[in-house]
């Protein structure tokens, strides 16, 4: 019998269980600020936020500027004061990201993200094998939450290759747009997780996305931040299905209107 799509995430991500739920809170782009989505749907879930025992709350892939922490060391300092680390893995996906094996008690995914507007308002939600021992409550929290109808996981399972192949071809098209842009005489700075500096660079603090290549797979993402030497205003790409010569063409048009 061929494997459900909850039992697919779930040995993508190295989860002991998945359950697709759906909530009814207003879900940002998925290459936006996610922060309050997740405290919101925290909420939902009963996990707590706040006080003694809250919970840690990170991007497997986002923030501004784009930042993959290390989710190891996050998981490491959770168990140590018995918190539970919630991740959301929405940019990446349990394709890119296998945020439950590294670490996460808790892995959430807006299936906006990989479906599109047929996904909209279902949140994937995966469990480690230890979250109950942090949260004893979640489970009771997604039996009450509505699950998708049967006959919608069908029309899922059917578009998430596509997906996968979208996926991987804008992972290697951002490649090769972040370097041309690293490479530009406009531009200040870019942040692009794929684009490695020693621990020791001034333009990379605290090592920032040092982590990427052990936390990320096929890839490091779609997600291209950057600024103008002449404006300190940090602007976000993201980079679509597209030939990457074509992106690069309509970056050298735009940037013609900016001064060096």
């Amino acid at each position: 019998m061929p494997a459900t799509l909850c039992q697919q995430i779930s040995c993508r991500l190295g989860a002991e269980y998945t359950r697709i739920v759906s909530v009814d809170l207003p879900d940002p782009s998925w290459f936006g600020d996610r922060r309050l989505w997740l405290v919101r749907l925290c909420a939902v879930l009963r996990i707590p936020t706040e006080g003694a025992g809250r919970a840690i709350l990170v991007q497997s892939l986002g923030s501004r500027p784009v930042w993959c922490p290390n989710l190891k060391q996050l998981g490491s300092a959770a168990r140590s004061r018995h918190s539970a680390l919630v991740i959301d893995n929405t940019v990446p996906t349990s394709f890119g990201c296998m945020s439950v094996r590294q670490g996460a008690h808790v892995s959430v995914e807006s299936l906006a993200r990989s479906l599109g507007d047929v996904g909209a308002g279902f949140v994937a939600v995966s469990l480690s094998r230890d979250a109950a021992e942090v949260l004893p409550q979640l489970s009771d929290s997604l039996e009450d939450l509505p699950a998708p109808p049967p006959e919608i996981l069908a029309v899922w399972q059917a578009a998430l290759p596509s997906f996968e192949v979208r996926r991987r071809r804008a992972n290697d098209a951002a490649l090769v747009i972040a370097s041309y842009l690293r490479c530009h005489p406009k531009i200040g700075h870019v942040w692009y997780p794929g684009l490695l500096r020693s621990a020791s660079d001034p333009s990379r603090p605290e090592g920032r996305n040092l982590a990427a290549p052990s936390m990320l797979l096929d890839g490091f993402g779609p997600l291209i931040d950057w600024r103008l030497k002449a404006d300190r205003s940090i602007r976000r790409y993201v980079v679509d299905g597209r030939d990457a010569r074509a992106q690069v063409a309509s970056f050298e048009e735009m940037l013609a209107h900016f001064p060096v």
